[in-house]
């Protein structure tokens, strides 16, 4: 069954393939996420007490020009119809169909330190020659994890962290009867 905000990232993403602005609308919705998200904006959004005209004043204020007209409609339509609460996932479904149908995927790596740009590099060809796409990084730093590294992307996991050998250890010792 279809969510709401999967119909609305269908509607959306449709519109971009017709008038060939996959690109545009995968930039803008990744801007306009930030802006919902990081800035707090979606809260005036949702709020129950805020009317659907404030709201429309609010967008058409925050975003105008600023987002592709079909966008923009998107939110007024959202808003007018009380469904504030599908707007940022929708716009997350739309990254991820406009992220299959480009061939993209992207990696969430953990490490105790920053990877060189060379790792970085040589970690990004793997992973899309393995994958058979382009892999963006998403790099998270983690002391906690002290060496190694683990990766998750799509429907895979590998964790060749250190702090998951040393549990994977101690779990095996104490299997071992003395």
């Amino acid at each position: 069954m279809m969510t709401l905000a999967n119909r609305y990232a269908t509607a959306l993403f449709e519109i971009a393939r017709e008038k060939q602005i996959v690109h545009d609308f995968h930039k803008q919705t990744i801007q306009l996420i930030s802006y919902l998200e990081n800035d707090g904006a979606n809260k005036i959004l949702v709020h129950p007490r805020i009317t659907a005209e404030q709201k429309l004043k609010f967008i058409r204020d925050a975003f105008a020009n600023q987002f592709h007209t079909d966008i923009f409609g998107f939110l007024t339509l959202a808003i007018n119809k009380n469904r504030e609460i599908f707007i940022v996932p929708a716009l997350k479904e739309l990254i991820a169909m406009i992220m299959r149908f480009t061939n993209h995927t992207t990696a969430r790596i953990v490490c105790a330190q920053m990877p060189t740009e060379m790792q970085q590099t040589k970690l990004k060809a793997t992973l899309s020659k393995k994958l058979g796409k382009i892999v963006t990084l998403n790099i998270v730093i983690d002391p906690q994890i002290i060496g190694g590294l683990s990766i998750q992307v799509d429907e895979y996991f590998i964790d060749k962290t250190v702090r998951f050998k040393l549990k994977e250890m101690s779990q095996n010792l104490k299997g071992i009867a003395i």
